[in-house]
């Protein structure tokens, strides 16, 4: 789920990493995307206790729903802090069974729909005061209040076929429509049935008005949703998606990116309600850029994520990282898999790995591994391909940069990953040694530059990194071509050696280190399968000398 422009800056459920300190932005490299500050980590602590958890889990809904909503920033005309109020219930959800009575009866009230005649939630978000409407598709129905009956969460009233039906409820069933059809036709289940909530079988979408802070959520009434298994959901969704409040893209393009976030949160539910929440989001954000290629809205988020924050792993669920990690799936979707209906397989098979009704359940990290392995490929190895591609998007996505470079009215482009910094190297110096210490899944890169005068030289470089999922890009720039890039081969105690043309010609030679791991040690921590991981910290090291050219 997604938060409005205009909504205050709070952080995520989980608390953030420890940070290395920042890389150095490469001067001679024009940067498209200057990047943005980093959104705070959670004020929520990590706690052991499950009933203090559970305590931290509703005052963070509280929080999300009752804080003061902020303005938008004077750049991109959003806020650029926001955080997940579908991952914030979810977790209330499952850990409300621990709250004391009293708040477990508070806590129950978050998960009311808005038809709900108990719901005391009006000051909060989103109830409806005054009967309610519905209109259904085969797949779905949708329910809204008239603006004449509810000022606050009615639709505008405007219906040119003067059927009763408002145009924004038509087309809203319409945008919803072909989200579930695409998604079923692509290979997805559908949202698992909430029986005769809402009415019937089919699932709900909500109409009211919570543009004030967030683009949509979706939760479930369910009161004993499981840990590790499938729940039905209902969504909520804004009523008009007015330009006040949404004052970037139009008022239908930002209902049919937040139709193909939420929904697909929906049919995630059905899969693994526990899921990570780092796939949860990346995966949804993903996913509408597949289904609304032409909206880019979630281009935003990629200076939030892994091509700017390096030192953030991969897995992590903090401030806006979640959201821009999406960009790590176009990666591997671009390179891998087949097409299945009209959307690309490789993020369905890495849910039917992660489902815990039918499949393995096998949590996040692990759930990409086995889909790489069947690829023929692995996890550490396409994670270093990425981060070293990240220096180039022009390149790497040579569609989508050419896209968001021509829409001129949208600011949004794609950022590149910074440098950890630029050496010189000269003839008549000791070889270059440089070493940094990497979190999971993070990478740095090192640009080492001939010094004047070199000629007839190679570039002898020794490499020692982590020996469980260390991995070594080098990427070369000679004059007037593409630069081309290379995984070093290592040994199994992870060092190695690669020599490479240097001096007369080549402009550039670039060294990304990259500490691949995905082992964790699961349970109470705050990565993937809500666990730490066994190889942070860890460092990595090269060093470069010239030797005369063979």
């Amino acid at each position: 789920m997604k938060l409005s422009p205009l909504v205050a800056a709070f952080a995520a459920l989980v608390v953030g990493t420890t940070l290395a300190a920042p890389a150095v932005a490469d001067p001679e490299v024009p940067e498209p995307s200057a990047p943005p500050t980093r959104p705070a980590p959670s004020s929520i602590p990590l706690v052991d206790d499950v009933s203090d958890r559970a305590l931290a889990a509703l005052a963070h809904v509280e929080e999300l729903l009752t804080g003061p909503p902020a303005g938008p920033d004077t750049t991109a005309g959003r806020n650029p802090q926001q955080t997940d109020l579908t991952a914030a219930l979810r977790q209330l959800s499952l850990l409300k069974d621990e709250l004391p009575a009293a708040q477990q009866e508070q806590a129950e009230d978050y998960f009311a729909r808005p038809t709900d005649p108990d719901n005391r939630r009006c000051p909060d978000v989103s109830c409806y005061t005054a009967k309610s409407k519905r209109t259904c598709s085969d797949v779905i129905c949708v329910h809204w209040v008239p603006k004449q009956r509810d000022r606050r969460n009615g639709v505008p009233t405007a219906d040119r076929d003067d059927d009763g039906i408002p145009n924004y409820v038509e087309r809203t069933e319409k945008e919803m429509t072909h989200v579930h059809e695409t998604y079923v036709a692509s290979g997805w289940r559908p949202p698992k049935s909430d029986g005769d909530r809402g009415g019937n079988a089919k699932p709900d979408v909500y109409l009211a008005q919570i543009g004030h802070r967030f683009y949509g959520y979706c939760t479930t009434d369910d009161r004993n949703p499981p840990e590790a298994g499938g729940t039905w959901g209902y969504c909520v969704l804004d009523n008009d998606y007015r330009r006040k409040e949404f004052p970037v893209h139009t008022p239908i393009e930002n209902l049919q990116v937040t139709a193909a976030h939420e929904y697909l949160h929906n049919v995630q539910f059905g899969y693994d309600y526990g899921e990570d929440d780092w796939l949860y989001e990346a995966t949804a954000t993903w996913a509408e850029d597949v289904l609304y290629d032409h909206v880019n809205d979630n281009a935003y988020y990629l200076p939030y994520g892994p091509i700017r924050e390096l030192t953030t792993p991969l897995d992590t669920f903090t401030g806006l990282y979640h959201y821009g990690a999406w960009i790590f799936f176009r990666y591997l979707t671009d390179r891998y898999g087949g097409v299945q209906g009209s959307m690309p397989d490789l993020v369905l098979r890495i849910w039917q790995q992660a489902d815990a009704v039918d499949g393995p359940n096998q949590y996040s990290l692990q759930a990409i591994q086995t889909v790489l392995a069947e690829e023929g490929t692995e996890l550490a190895d396409e994670y270093a391909a990425f981060a070293a591609g990240n220096r180039r998007p022009e390149l790497t996505y040579a569609e989508e940069f050419a896209e968001l470079e021509a829409d001129e009215d949208d600011d949004v482009r794609y950022p590149r990953s910074p440098l950890q910094a630029t050496v010189k190297v000269r003839a008549d110096q000791p070889a270059v040694e440089r070493s940094v210490k990497l979190d999971h899944l993070t990478p740095r890169t090192f640009r080492l530059k001939p010094a004047g005068g070199l000629t007839g030289q190679d570039l002898h470089l020794e490499f020692d990194v982590l020996d469980s999922g260390g991995r070594v890009v080098v990427t070369r720039k000679e004059a007037g071509v593409d630069p081309v890039s290379q995984l070093v081969e290592l040994a199994a105690d992870g060092t190695g050696t690669l020599t490479s043309p240097f001096g007369s010609g080549v402009d550039w030679v670039e060294v990304t280190l990259v500490n691949g791991s995905d082992r964790m040690r699961c349970g109470r921590g705050i990565f993937s399968c809500d666990g730490n991981a066994r190889d942070d910290n860890e460092r990595h090291a090269f060093s470069a000398d010239l030797q005369p050219a063979l």
